[in-house]
């Protein structure tokens, strides 16, 4: 557990403890690891958890009735996940879905919950981060009602894929991943990704991708 505590002196709650409480909070982790395609927690099942990743990246997803996903969040290494029902006792609003190989560490409420609430500069950290949390989902509210679909496939080019331009890159994510960051169908990404192809501004394979114009891209990923 040596690796843990080194890991929560640079948490936001978790670093403002007293020895005696982080060590507390090391002796009741338990360290879970989760192949690629695994799911922590279904939209809808109670789940009153606190997790960190070590190492890896977890998906956050709504779906809707047809069916179709959007990615709400992406949890990757150093980042730390305060699971809803810890404070309502309510399900889960999303569904959280490993994306590559995960190592985290995961704590009940019964055991990391008693331990911040007697600690008033944990506490208040712990309300900082919730604040952020909902401001987090305005904006990612705000994108899908007033962005357009292109301009955030665009945004997510250009975050996903960081490279200059004429430098062809592995295109790592697929048609139903893009799909699901923009909240759309691979066939709209499709035909949106052969748009920006037939404009200039991409030049796109079933294997790579290479950004012709990166600065119009830019300009339409911030419309």
């Amino acid at each position: 557990m040596a690796e843990l505590k080194d890991l929560i002196e640079k948490l936001p709650v978790l670093n403002k403890l007293s020895i005696s409480e982080k060590q507390k909070i090391v002796q009741g982790a338990k360290r879970r690891e989760y192949e690629e395609g695994e799911y922590l927690v279904f939209s809808g099942e109670v789940w009153p958890y606190v997790i960190l990743i070590e190492e890896g990246m977890i998906e956050i997803l709504k779906e809707s009735k047809e069916g179709r996903s959007l990615a709400l969040r992406t949890l990757e290494a150093g980042d730390m996940f305060w699971g809803h029902a810890l404070f309502d006792g309510e399900p889960t609003p999303g569904t959280f879905q490993v994306a590559e190989k995960t190592v985290l560490y995961q704590w009940h409420g019964d055991i990391i919950l008693p331990v911040v609430q007697d600690n008033k500069r944990a506490l208040w950290d712990l309300s900082i981060l919730l604040m952020k949390r909902m401001r987090q989902a305005s904006k990612t509210i705000d994108d899908m009602a007033f962005q357009p679909v292109v301009n955030r496939l665009a945004k997510v080019l250009l975050e996903q894929y960081d490279v200059a331009e004429g430098i062809p890159v592995y295109r790592s994510l697929t048609l139903d991943e893009m799909a699901i960051k923009v909240g759309t169908t691979r066939e709209v990404v499709c035909r949106l990704l052969y748009k920006f192809s037939d404009a200039g501004l991409i030049e796109v394979t079933q294997t790579h991708l290479t950004f012709k114009n990166k600065t119009a891209l830019e300009r339409v990923a911030s419309e």
